[in-house]
């Protein structure tokens, strides 16, 4: 019995070894490449784009724009009888 639970254990962790490891990571120039399309999004023509700019912002830890700017965009451009064109505004707004 303790020959198959120590087998059992050695395949588990082999396993466990052939998972995705910390080092599956971006980049550093992946980061930038990255930064730069969600910095390329502004002025933001619609809410779903400035929903995933925002947020791909954020995620990287880089500068977000104002706010107060982005909300009245945002906000302006809202179709208030279309509830998929105000899902991504509470995240932000």
């Amino acid at each position: 019995m303790a020959k198959g639970t120590t087998l059992l254990l050695l395949f588990a962790a082999a396993v466990v070894g052939q998972a995705l490891t910390p080092s599956t990571f971006l980049t550093t120039v992946d980061q930038i490449r990255l930064r730069a399309v969600f910095e390329s999004a502004q002025p933001y023509a619609d809410v779903q784009s400035a929903h995933y700019s925002i947020v791909g912002l954020k995620l990287l830890g880089a500068p977000v724009p104002n706010s107060q700017e982005v909300c009245k965009t945002i906000t302006s451009s809202v179709d208030t009888k279309n509830v998929a064109s105000i899902f991504p505004c509470f995240h932000g707004c």
